[in-house]
């Protein structure tokens, strides 16, 4: 359905007041509006979705969500299938994005909550904010800044905002990242938190590294926040779809353990006895998790847990300086060298270094930082050893810093690992300068 709507996309230009109805729309319905500018504060802007049923004798939740690269249309279509099914408003301001500071996140954020607000039939009470990484921290920092507005917060890939380690105790939070991401142990500490301060929460993880969490996982936070609505009053009871997520979730610990990662189906026994203790499956996963927590395999892991926890933490502190490196080096060994259980938790620690790594290196690519990209490729290409990208990129920066030798052994490299694209070998300006030697020619004779 997504598809369609890029299609039809169009700048619509709110019209001046509201219609006779009261709260009718001069928007469509059931599609992506890409632009609607601010009536009060024409500076801002902000892409929205409105369900087919709207403006039905009703108010409505609305869900105020922040891209950390302006990329407002993106981070829409990944919550209007389930904003269509549960009946949410879905706004995303246009100019929030990292790097602005902090009173600005503020000006963009009132000024949309306050269009919002005076243009459209929402539930004042059911207000929600989400966010994915930077947008994350900006979501939290305007929970903290209007805690009576908001009702919940869905957190992607970063919770905290800056050194401020709180979060309101009247929100509902849902959390997801991907396995592999750079701010894993943030999120783990985010439920620490979480879990210590009572709060209303739930968590998920999704394979893969430091990116919004896919369609299924977004509809999944809006489900959440439709229970924690029930549970606050602010919806009607409905037993039976609490009875439905608490099983389904049961049954998601089962797969888990089956297919091996009982430390993951350990937590989620946890969560859903903690938020579900009402339901028959509270108990049945209260009861599995306290057999696991004693389970001499899972201690192991236990331990293995808290102390690649600490480390990641220290490899983050001290990312890319000089004790870094050396650090990195020895959990690599562990990943290809270590015991079983040991191995498993140094390969996530190199997963999660690595997708922070590949970030950096591909920000200093974009903004010629030559020296400090080809560093960071080198470092790349010998821990992702089946990664051709990483030397392909390598050789663009060696050869911009006129190091010939060295960017055709890491054309070699990206070569041997599987490297094909013939065009892009012809054409890629970077590599200009290695064009008319004859290694080069040898090289493009072996894609031919």
């Amino acid at each position: 359905m997504a598809h369609g709507w890029v299609s039809r996309m169009k700048v619509w230009i709110p019209l001046m007041g509201f219609c006779l109805s009261g709260f009718a729309a001069p928007f469509p319905t059931g599609e992506l509006v890409p632009s609607v500018v601010c009536a009060e504060n024409k500076e801002f802007s902000y892409a929205l979705y409105l369900p087919r049923a709207y403006p039905a004798a009703k108010a409505w939740p609305v869900l105020f969500c922040f891209d950390p690269g302006g990329r407002a249309e993106m981070a829409l279509s990944l919550f209007t299938g389930a904003a269509e099914q549960r009946g949410y408003l879905v706004v995303v301001p246009r100019e929030s994005r990292n790097g602005l500071p902090d009173a600005r996140y503020s000006q963009i954020g009132e000024a949309v909550f306050q269009d919002v607000s005076r243009r459209f039939k929402i539930d004042a009470r059911r207000c929600y904010l989400a966010g994915m990484s930077g947008g994350s921290r900006v979501a939290l920092a305007q929970a903290l800044e209007h805690p009576k507005r908001f009702a919940g917060v869905v957190s992607e890939g970063a919770f905290f905002d800056g050194s401020r380690r709180s979060a309101p105790d009247s929100l509902c939070y849902f959390l997801v990242s991907g396995d592999s991401d750079f701010n894993h142990w943030e999120m783990q500490e985010a439920r620490q938190h979480l879990i210590q301060g009572r709060r209303t929460f739930w968590q998920e993880e999704f394979p893969g590294g430091h990116r919004w969490a896919p369609q299924e996982f977004c509809a999944q936070a809006l489900e959440f926040l439709d229970l924690a609505a029930r549970r606050g009053r602010l919806m009607p009871p409905d037993s039976a779809a609490d009875a439905a997520f608490s099983q389904k979730q049961y049954e998601a610990a089962l797969g888990l353990e089956t297919s091996g990662s009982r430390l993951f189906a350990m937590r989620k026994y946890e969560d859903i006895a903690r938020v579900f203790p009402e339901q028959p499956a509270g108990p049945q996963a209260q009861k599995r998790a306290r057999e696991l927590r004693v389970d001499p395999e899972l201690k192991v892991e236990l331990v293995l847990e808290k102390d690649y926890d600490e480390l990641g933490q220290k490899l983050e502190k001290e990312r890319f300086k000089e004790t870094y490196w050396p650090r990195l080096r020895g959990v690599a060994d562990t990943a290809t060298k270590g015991s079983a259980p040991a191995s498993r938790w140094a390969k996530a620690l190199v997963s999660v270094e690595c997708e922070a790594l590949r970030n950096a290196a591909s920000a200093c690519l974009r903004g010629q930082d030559w020296d400090r990209a080809a560093f960071l490729y080198q470092a790349l290409s010998a821990l992702e050893k089946e990664s051709n990208w990483n030397p392909w990129c390598g050789a663009r920066a060696q050869a911009r810093l006129g190091r010939k030798n060295e960017a055709l052994a890491f054309l070699k490299l990206a070569l041997e690992r599987g490297f094909r694209d013939l065009s892009a070998l012809q054409s890629e300006p970077d590599l200009a300068s290695l064009r008319e030697t004859p290694e080069f020619q040898a090289l493009l004779e072996q894609l031919k």
